[in-house]
């Protein structure tokens, strides 16, 4: 992490930044974000990804009303919930069925 202050800055590690260089590292960090997006649009931080691309491996194809009802969930917790969940059910209907309990 960096901090700006009156033209410098100080890294970390305690180095004098000067503005271009907090700038370049402002730039770099931006590009990461936005290459680190996957093909569709999605960032692999997102929790919903997480749960979605687990649900894809496991399952193949994964039905859009369940897609659909993961998306509304905006709860971390139930998102956690749900993230373990899409790894160790059965099935895609154990999943729709739990589904509810955690995260609707």
């Amino acid at each position: 992490m960096m901090y700006y202050t009156d033209g410098e800055g100080v890294s970390s590690t305690g180095r004098a930044v000067t503005l271009p260089n907090l700038i370049l590292h402002r730039v770099e960090d931006v590009a990461m974000r936005f290459w680190s997006r996957t093909s569709d649009g999605k960032s692999p931080e997102d929790p919903h990804y997480a749960i979605e691309e687990a649900l894809q491996i496991r399952f193949e194809d994964v039905p859009e009303a369940i897609l659909d009802a993961l998306r509304q969930v905006e709860d971390p917790v139930a998102l956690k919930g749900l993230r373990r969940l899409a790894v160790t059910v059965g099935s895609l209907d154990e999943f729709r069925r739990k589904m509810g309990s955690l995260g609707s």
